[in-house]
């Protein structure tokens, strides 16, 4: 009882709290100097009249909610009752409203803080009039839930039953919508337009009650809750990197990105970019301008630029939606391989090792830059990933083949990876260190067809380029000079270029400044050590077991960095350690085996430093070195 006690004492105070700063939030509205033409009622104009009418109405309705709680009906009605009524869903549905202000207050923050205002004149004006109401928005959406939680428990929030990720994931969805409208409309029309959205999530979740009880979601609800927890994962990543690139003025196509004009070259019949708006890493052959890369990105982006045409493709946007793509698939290998045994993680483990890759390695600058490299190394994992779930989930062989086929045609180099799948395939089908070799033979010849045919298309795309089947065009690319002298002298893989790789590759580390005249922390052009970028990744010397699927791991791992160790360059200018990407999904597994069933503070606190240096290299990239 005398818990009960303290929480509804709590809870009063917290609401005194939320109702002080409203009026606060209301005050700061008239702090502003009034312009009498605009007047409507108390010297206030119409908009900033609707403002305060807005607020003083959600002041009302937090009192009417904690007189309704009061004491006597919390203490002696709380409980199962709530959770059993016909709108219990409510809670969890104001939760998620609350997860959306937050969402769109910090966006606004971004905005207000960020270079993106000096290109933009509207933000200045526009929130620095309302910034009290964004602030209360702020603290509103961290202080209701809290309030919720202490007048009903946790057993009154669907959360429990799993509800909550759906709502959330839904109301990320909206601000989604939010972030993908910004520019293409004006302050008005884009502040009645969220509030629309809003609108059409209240239905949204409305109908989600109904299908519920439907016989439908009886029969499939863990693969529902499967989809929703991933659909969450993928719009908050995509929220988080499209939120960044905004913030960092990376918001348009930029000049190298390439593959929309491929697409678009490859739609009317042609191999060669036509009027290329720079030649910059570009391949000169017969007087025709070619990428040298691997070319799957444009083959997947040929639908979508003949729907919308390549006016119409924003590559950023293609970016940010590639590694929100990879972040799901990421969490879905974590899972599968938890649940076959491969690791021993629970879903809090999952889903903060997923945080690893998608917030404290490098995938978060590669997901917002939109140019021809970068994407690459996105469709790259996309379909490691998905090669990867394959042959975890018993696919035929030929499934997982054809998903690194694939992914050679994106980053030809990655073709060691094929060890750790086949290391994956052993372990499910024999103890270590048994092997049906008849099987482990027929298995490998599967997956290899699909991968030998893809290699086949990459080099008769070299021949119908070049007229060489074994020219990829890096010889002769119209790219840093030292680079293609170097490539020239030594070829594309030497040991000459060994000692400068592990360098960058291990031992290179940020700097920070301290004479005020740069931005403090400067990484360098060259990238920096991969424990520096990911400081997660010291738990890889846990990650050690003698069985088949680690021990393929390991070799594809060391194998993949042996030859990134002779590769001609580093990166060359990069965020991190770009190329260890190449080995991403082994390392994840990896560190599955190193964190165990469920995260520690010290993986936590690595991690959450892993993403703090992340997101200052991605604003030194952009902004700080400039």
């Amino acid at each position: 009882m005398a818990g009960k006690s303290k929480k509804l004492l709590f809870s009063e105070i917290l609401m005194a709290l939320m109702i002080l700063e409203g009026l606060l939030a209301v005050l700061s509205i008239f702090r502003i100097p009034f312009q009498p033409e605009r007047a409507v009622l108390f010297g206030l104009s119409k908009s900033r009249l609707v403002i305060v009418a807005a607020c003083l109405c959600i002041m009302i309705l937090l009192i009417s909610c904690q007189v309704l709680f009061s004491r006597s009906f919390a203490v002696e009605k709380k409980g199962s009752q709530f959770s059993d009524a016909p709108f219990s869903f409510i809670p969890s549905l104001i939760i998620a409203v609350c997860w959306y202000a937050f969402l769109l207050g910090i966006f606004l923050l971004v905005l207000y803080f960020s270079p993106q205002r000096n290109f933009d004149s509207a933000i200045s004006s526009v929130i620095g009039r309302i910034w009290g109401i964004i602030g209360w928005g702020l603290l509103l959406s961290i202080e209701i839930p809290i309030w919720i939680y202490l007048n009903l428990g946790r057993q009154n929030i669907a959360f429990v039953t799993g509800d909550l990720p759906v709502y959330l994931a839904l109301f990320t969805m909206g601000y989604c919508f939010v972030l993908l409208s910004y520019g293409h409309m004006d302050w008005g029309h884009w502040g009645i337009f969220i509030g629309g959205i809003c609108i059409l999530l209240m239905i949204a979740v409305w109908l989600w009650t109904i299908f519920k009880k439907s016989k439908f979601f009886s029969k499939h609800k863990s693969q529902i809750n499967t989809f929703w927890t991933c659909f969450f994962i993928g719009v908050l990543t995509f929220s988080i990197y499209r939120t960044v690139g905004i913030g960092v003025k990376r918001i348009n196509s930029p000049s190298k990105a390439y593959w929309d004009l491929l697409a678009d070259a490859f739609n009317h019949g042609h191999l060669d970019l036509t009027a290329p708006p720079t030649t910059h890493d570009l391949t000169l052959y017969n007087g025709k301008w070619y990428v040298p890369n691997p070319p799957l990105p444009a083959i997947l982006l040929m639908p979508v630029v003949a729907l919308l045409g390549v006016e119409g493709v924003n590559m950023t946007i293609v970016s940010a939606l590639l590694g929100a793509l990879n972040a799901v698939i990421v969490y879905l290998v974590l899972r599968y391989a938890a649940e076959s045994g491969m690791t021993a993680c629970k879903r809090s483990a999952n889903l903060w090792l997923t945080a690893v890759f998608a917030l404290s390695t490098n995938h978060i600058w590669l997901a917002t830059t939109g140019q021809m490299w970068f994407i690459s190394q996105l469709v790259t994992i996309l379909f490691i990933g998905l090669g990867t779930i394959a042959v975890i989930r018993g696919k035929p062989a030929w499934v997982s083949g054809l998903m690194i086929g694939m992914a050679v045609m994106a980053r030809p180099n990655i073709f060691p990876i094929a060890i750790f799948l086949m290391g994956i395939y052993l372990w499910k089908a024999k103890p270590y260190p048994e092997v049906e070799w008849g099987k482990a033979v027929r298995w490998a010849i599967g997956f290899g067809i699909p991968v030998l045919i893809c290699v086949f298309m990459e080099l008769l795309y070299n021949y119908l380029r070049f007229e060489d089947w074994f020219d990829f065009g890096y010889v002769t690319i119209n790219g840093a000079e030292s680079i293609v002298e170097a490539v020239q002298k030594y070829g594309m893989f030497h040991p000459h270029f060994l000692r400068e790789n592990f360098e960058v590759m291990f031992l290179r580390m940020p700097r920070i400044d301290t004479t005020g005249e740069r931005f403090f922390f400067q990484p360098g052009y060259a990238g920096y050590s991969i424990f520096a970028m990911t400081p997660a990744f010291i738990y890889l010397i846990r990650g050690i077991k003698k069985n088949w699927w680690v021990i393929g791991a390991w070799v594809s791992v060391i194998l993949t960095v042996g030859l990134l160790l002779l590769y001609h360059n580093t990166g060359a200018s990069q965020v991190g350690y770009r190329y260890i990407q190449d080995a991403i999904i082994p390392l994840m597994l990896l560190l599955g085996v190193g964190v165990g069933k469920k995260p520690g503070i010290l993986f936590k606190a690595l991690t959450i430093l892993g993403v703090a240096i992340n997101l200052l290299s991605t604003y030194w990239w952009y902004i700080g070195r400039a």
